[in-house]
This record gives structure tokens, C-alpha cells and sequence, in this order.
């Protein structure tokens, strides 16, 4: 595929995800995102719903958002990063290094519609990156088609 596919797909990415758009901001409202609140957004995609949360949180507060597709990584920063300046994107996974991801610094670990994509090992690590970088009472925010909070509860005992 050329380099102009690979960004085509990020930008159809960007304009066909408006349910999942929509879906990220109830999600932020559940897990009771406020101003003030250092989110890591892990599966970012194109940053839409990482703008929401940086508008939630406030200018000052930091929100670090990840997604393993280079593609929507440059897209975001396109599109978000002059807007929000408080925005971090950074390519990679729950594997990668981001700014903070040995200390107790988020406060919420996000995740919108990515969990489901993971096999049993990732899951894992995803969920033990996510109680890693969470301050003590910080929160995980997941949603996913699986629809299986058995699954979450059960990787996340290990924790």
C-alpha cells in the first residue's frame, strides 16, 4: 500500500468514526472525567475523543493519547495538537514507553472500543499497564463490544 493509501485510511478513520465518537463522550461523562483529571487515552485513533477529554480536564492539565497506527498518530497531531496544547499523541501500545508509564501520575487510564481487539495476552498487559500508571483512586475507563466485564474483572485480580 503507498504512503497516500496508508494516510487515505487514516483520514476515512477520521470522518466514518462519529458512533464511536459519540460513544467516548458518554464514556467520559460514566467515568466522571473532571477538570483537573491527567487522562492516558490508550487506542486514540485520530484524537477526536482525546480533544474531548482535553477540553474536560482543562488547557493546564495533561492528556497523553496513544494508538499503535503511525498513520492516526500524524493525522491527530495534524488536527488536534495546535488546537489543544495540552495534548500529547504518541505512537505505540500498552508496551510502549510514554511519558510517565513507570510512575503512578494518570488518573484515568481511557479506552474506547480498543479492548476488544486484543488477544488474552495483550488484554493482559493492557490491563497491567493500566493499573501501572494510575495514581492511587485513579480509574480505568473501558468500553468494548465484548461486552464482557467478566473478562476485565478477571485479568484484572492478577493486579
Amino acid at each position: 500500500m503507498s504512503i497516500c493509501g496508508i494516510k487515505r485510511n487514516a483520514l476515512l478513520y477520521s470522518q466514518a468514526n462519529y458512533p464511536q465518537l459519540q460513544c467516548g463522550k458518554r464514556l467520559a461523562l460514566t467515568a466522571g472525567i473532571r477538570h483537573g483529571d491527567k487522562v492516558l487515552d490508550m487506542g486514540c485513533g485520530t484524537g477526536e475523543v482525546t480533544a474531548i477529554l482535553a477540553k474536560m480536564v482543562g488547557k493546564e492539565t495533561p492528556v497523553t493519547g496513544v494508538d499503535p497506527d503511525q498513520e492516526r498518530i500524524k493525522l491527530a497531531v495534524e488536527q488536534h495538537s495546535g488546537v489543544h496544547q495540552n495534548i500529547t499523541f504518541i505512537s505505540g501500545d500498552s508496551s510502549s514507553q510514554f511519558p510517565y508509564f513507570d510512575k503512578q501520575y494518570y488518573d484515568i487510564h481511557f479506552s474506547n472500543f480498543v479492548f476488544q481487539w486484543l488477544n488474552t495476552d495483550a488484554k493482559e498487559k493492557f490491563l497491567k499497564t493500566a493499573f501501572q500508571i494510575l495514581k492511587p483512586g485513579g480509574r480505568i475507563a473501558i468500553q468494548s463490544h465484548e461486552g464482557d466485564n467478566a473478562t476485565v474483572m478477571e485479568l484484572a485480580e492478577k493486579f
